[in-house]
């Protein structure tokens, strides 16, 4: 049976893990070390975390003219920018307009329609728990008709790549993207924490200390929060050693740490690995800490040994593939222009087969039909314009067709809804939007058998958009 120590936390998770080790009582636990106490000072002429974390977010999206982080530092008496594309704009103030978001929570979009010809869009920056500490401020093209639904869409989903980046506050942000410049970036370690964050989206927080081949030491090798070449401490170690594997609570109650040792895929132990929860409930202290020994397990699963932890790793880019103007399946093919698209598929989508699109798409906002039902035509209004019935209906988002009957959906994979005046994208049309009808695609496959719930008889079981190869149809049929 596994040792495990469970422990009632202080403010920070590191040192009530040493608490929780060595025994102290809750009155110790309780004098633990602040998460401002955790982190780096700035290092004059090293790149701060926060600036490492905007290069990288902004090489993912070209997109971005400019791209700045402001937050307020440790002892400082404003807020400022803390990170930007434009590396000259570092330690100018925060701009009023730009501190109401962060004090409102409001987004806030200024489109210059002259000059630069540019839209600026500012959203609160969060940290991993959702606590609000500072406003990231994009700056994209400007395109005429654009939608500023779409363009606070846009910015929260590249804010939301910042958020899973940062730990508790802005004293992460100021911190040096690598507290021991000896620790190496860019490692198999790291892609194998980018690549578990991705497929656990209730993680937090995942963070290796491994074992140096050169100096024998364990320091932070790979994160979700930076940090890179930060020592062990106490808890580490007693891990590491053979000690229990710790579970710590925080001080509100809110997250929860689980810190055991991780081995290679032949048992041998390579350093500790910590991961942390936002907690949900009074009793899944025990469900938390089987799921992470799960994590933990698939990931000594693809440990080959220490060394290839610290060996370097490049993801490599997925080629782009060049489509034809009536073979794009996305409104627009590749989104380029921010536009807000809401796609029905599915159940709702097979529910309204024999009764057209039109009674598929009337639960999304801002669409509404046009005629009564049992009209012979599946018109709609989007925000409260008729679609024409001869130019704002596409198929695979390119070939036009009427909508002045109603359409089965029996064929169709999904249904896009693009609304707004970017309709005026795809030529003269009304600018209430577009209506986009993608039709499954066929390829063949064998099918599985699988019993009917009521009677027990086997069917025939495909995926979506599929159809039965001739053997197959041939065996359904007998």
């Amino acid at each position: 049976m596994k040792r495990t120590a469970f422990a009632v936390a202080g403010v920070s998770l590191t040192q009530l893990l040493v608490a929780a080790a060595i025994g102290l009582p809750l009155t110790a636990q309780a004098q633990a070390r602040k998460n401002v106490e955790e982190t780096m000072a700035p290092v004059p002429g090293r790149k701060s975390y926060a600036q490492d974390l905007l290069e990288r977010t902004a090489s993912r999206h070209p997109e971005l003219i400019e791209f700045d982080i402001h937050a307020m530092p440790p002892g400082a008496a404003q807020s400022v920018i803390v990170a930007s594309k434009n590396p000259g704009r570092i330690g100018k103030p925060t701009d009023r307009d730009d501190l109401e978001v962060f004090k409102t929570g409001t987004p806030r979009v200024e489109i210059n329609k002259v000059g630069d010809n540019n839209v600026e869009v500012a959203v609160p920056l969060e940290d991993v728990t959702g606590r609000a500490i500072g406003t990231v401020e994009m700056t994209f093209p400007y395109v005429a008709g654009t939608d500023e639904d779409a363009l606070i869409q846009k910015a929260t989903a590249i804010k939301d790549e910042l958020r899973r980046r940062i730990a508790y506050g802005a004293e992460d942000l100021v911190a040096p993207a690598q507290y021991d410049p000896r620790t190496p970036i860019d490692t198999y370690a790291q892609y194998l924490v980018d690549d578990t964050l991705a497929k656990q989206p209730g993680v937090l927080i995942i963070v290796l200390h491994l074992k140096d081949p050169k100096t024998g030491d364990y320091p932070i090798a790979a994160s979700n929060i930076g940090r890179i070449g930060k020592a062990p401490d106490a808890s580490d170690l007693a891990v590491i050693q053979g000690g229990p594997t710790v579970v710590a609570v925080s001080a509100d109650s809110s997250r929860v740490e689980v810190k055991q040792a991780l081995s290679d895929a032949s048992g041998n132990v390579v350093g500790a690995v910590a991961i942390v929860f936002p907690r949900r409930g009074v009793g899944d202290l025990s469900t938390l800490k089987a799921h992470a020994e799960d994590i933990r397990d698939s990931m000594q699963r693809r440990i080959t040994n220490v060394a290839a932890l610290y060996g370097p790793y490049r993801v490599a880019r997925q080629e782009q593939v060049v489509q034809s103007e009536y073979d794009k399946q996305e409104l627009g093919g590749q989104q380029s222009l921010p536009m807000t698209k809401a796609v029905t598929s599915g159940e709702k989508l097979e529910q309204a087969s024999q009764e057209g699109y039109s009674e598929a798409i009337k639960g999304v906002a801002g669409v509404s039909p046009a005629n009564s039902k049992g009209t012979a035509n599946d018109s709609v209004n989007i925000r409260g314009i008729k679609l024409n019935l001869f130019s704002n209906y596409r198929i695979n988002g390119g070939l036009p067709t009427v909508g002045v009957i109603t359409v089965p959906t029996e064929d169709k994979e999904r249904i896009e809804t693009l609304k707004g005046a970017n309709a005026l994208m795809f030529g003269v049309a009304s600018p209430a939007g577009i209506i986009n009808l993608v039709t499954a695609r066929e390829r063949f496959v064998h099918a599985h058998r699988e019993r009917h719930p009521r009677d027990h008889r086997p069917r025939q079981v495909l995926e979506p958009g599929l159809r039965l190869s001739s053997h197959a149809e041939a065996h359904a049929a007998g």
